[in-house]
């Protein structure tokens, strides 16, 4: 059974470290083991999670989760929603299918003690233990606010309905005008436009969606080559370098080493020693999917 495991795992750990003098830790306390094993004898979670898939409901009985159209495992299968900035260069990268990962700042960091050990705070929990466990499995899994694998994000981008273009569809600044639908006249220049900032975009007028296919906590720096063009970096065809827009090249913004361009578009964004600052990122990879208002 999954509890004993994790108990017998909790005692190895806290006689290891009663043997080396350093800190105890709960991975479950005693109301926690109390509470799961009446849930157990009830017939209800954990006993029913294969552990991978999205954990069910603890009130949910077993015997109503065996249909697929039981209204408990539609409510702990339901994808999430949540909305997501991107400025309008990323946008443009995920149009063009060049960016297929974010990186965002974690905005508790870990806390790193003597050793292996590590501390970690997630929805007003604080748990310490483990940094490979802690960092590389619980906080991905419980505590990313972006959702998980299946949940879908929205992108906020900014936005215009310009009354030039009567009846007003909706534009975006970062393909405008191709952005405009065919059959208009007379389309305005973009400075012209009185753009509305992403913040305020309405989930309505989202027109790019994107489904979450894995989540994981790293540091910045070790970002990978391959993930730095994942973030949607364009290469230049002639000399096979790296650069954020088409032009940038020109004004030394080109490296043939990607993580290089990336370093130099994290400290645009984030300030001036933002890479080196080197923190503890959420990564999250996605997939373009169809948006349905």
């Amino acid at each position: 059974m999954g509890l004993e495991r994790v108990l017998q795992l909790q005692a190895e750990c806290n006689a290891a470290a009663r043997a080396l003098g350093r800190p105890e830790i709960d991975m479950l306390d005693r109301e926690e083991e109390r509470r799961i094993r009446e849930l157990i004898k009830a017939g209800t979670w954990p006993d029913g999670w294969d552990g991978m898939s999205r954990a069910p409901i603890p009130s949910c009985p077993l015997s109503t989760r065996t249909a697929q159209s039981s209204r408990c495992s539609s409510e702990s299968d339901a994808m999430k929603e949540r909305p997501i900035l991107f400025s309008g260069a990323m946008v443009r990268a995920i149009l063009d299918g060049r960016k297929t990962q974010t990186r965002r700042i974690v905005k508790l960091q870990p806390e790193l003690r003597d050793g292996d050990d590590c501390v970690v705070q997630y929805g007003g929990r604080s748990l310490s233990g483990p940094r490979d466990y802690l960092i590389g499995e619980i906080l991905p899994r419980f505590g990313c606010p972006y959702g998980q694998p299946g949940d879908r994000l929205w992108v906020r981008e900014t936005w215009a309905q310009p009354a030039a273009l009567d009846p007003g569809p909706t534009v975006y600044l970062a393909d405008y005008p191709a952005c405009v639908p065919a059959g208009f006249e007379n389309i305005p220049p973009a400075k012209a436009i009185t753009w509305k900032s992403s913040i305020h975009m309405p989930r309505a007028l989202c027109r790019l969606m994107l489904e979450i296919t894995g989540v994981r906590v790293e540091r910045l720096n070790d970002c990978s080559e391959a993930d730095a063009v994942a973030e949607g970096l364009h290469i230049l065809p002639a000399s096979g370098r790296y650069v954020v827009n088409p032009g940038e090249q020109y004004f030394g913004a080109a490296d043939h080493d990607p993580r290089v361009v990336y370093a130099d578009l994290w400290d645009r964004i984030n300030g001036a020693g933002a890479w080196e600052a080197n923190p503890w990122v959420w990564v999250v990879e996605f997939r373009r999917v169809q948006c349905v208002s």
